[in-house]
């Protein structure tokens, strides 16, 4: 889950209390370590599977449609196996297909199947990498805080902590109080990368000794306009190594 699973959203700032660990947090995931399907279209079920907001609508499911779901629309399992696997019926998986489909369709989701459809959305996933590399190299936080939308929501976990709407955002990003200093040029250094089928960036830090100390990784949703709607930031330095990143430059 994410902290806006676990509680009301906070006040513009920092965290204010301890990190949780006694809650089963979602991660990321990098697009790098996913299958590589036999054909496109299989490869495309793979991504889209592990999108955040459909791996928290999916921690919802009961867990015989959850597994059922999984199996025939991610692993491309026919419904004869599955109920074999499952040990039931195939009317009880087409059934459990149908209310796991029906329960998604309440989420906000959005799943590009046509190929130019995929290249508007690759397109803003490019664009908008761009314009958050340079919003935090550079320092200029009021850059970062025009590539959102209105409604956008912030969460850090693993604190239970999150922000509702670009105005909490804001007073947020662009607190001094938040970096032990404004953000400012050669302060970050942003490596472009993928999570969770959805554009993501890796954060490192510049220490006093002039090395780049892994900080955090966030992983960015937009909406039809290429306008981010949510940040999910994951402080998890220990991931950059376990997926092939420096822990840090020099």
């Amino acid at each position: 889950m994410l902290p806006r699973d676990v509680g009301p959203s906070v006040a513009p700032g920092p965290p204010a209390t301890e990190m949780r660990s006694d809650i089963p947090w979602l991660e990321p995931y990098p697009d790098a370590l996913l299958p590589v399907a036999a054909d496109p279209e299989a490869t495309l079920r793979v991504h889209e599977s592990v999108r955040l907001a459909l791996v928290r609508a999916m921690q919802d499911l009961p867990a015989r449609q959850r597994a059922a779901l999984v199996l025939h629309d991610v692993l491309d399992f026919g419904v004869d196996e599955i109920a074999a696997m499952l040990e039931t019926t195939r009317a009880a998986i087409n059934s459990a297909l149908q209310r796991a489909r029906a329960t998604l369709d309440r989420t906000p989701i959005r799943v590009e199947r046509d190929a130019t459809a995929r290249a508007r959305r690759d397109g803003q996933n490019a664009e908008a990498i761009v314009r958050f590399v340079h919003a935090w190299e550079t320092g200029n936080m009021e850059a970062l805080v025009a590539m959102l939308t209105q409604d956008a929501v912030m969460n850090m976990p693993p604190w239970v902590y999150w922000l509702d709407g670009r105005d909490a955002i804001a007073a947020t990003i662009t607190s001094s109080g938040t970096w032990q200093g404004v953000p400012r040029p050669g302060r970050y250094r942003i490596v472009p990368t993928a999570l969770n089928g959805q554009p993501a960036a890796l954060a490192y830090v510049r220490m006093d000794d002039g090395r780049w100390v892994s900080v955090c990784m966030t992983v960015m949703t937009l909406d039809d306009d290429g306008r981010i709607s949510a940040m999910d930031v994951f402080v998890l330095p220990r991931h950059f190594a376990t997926w092939g990143h420096p822990p840090a430059l020099e």
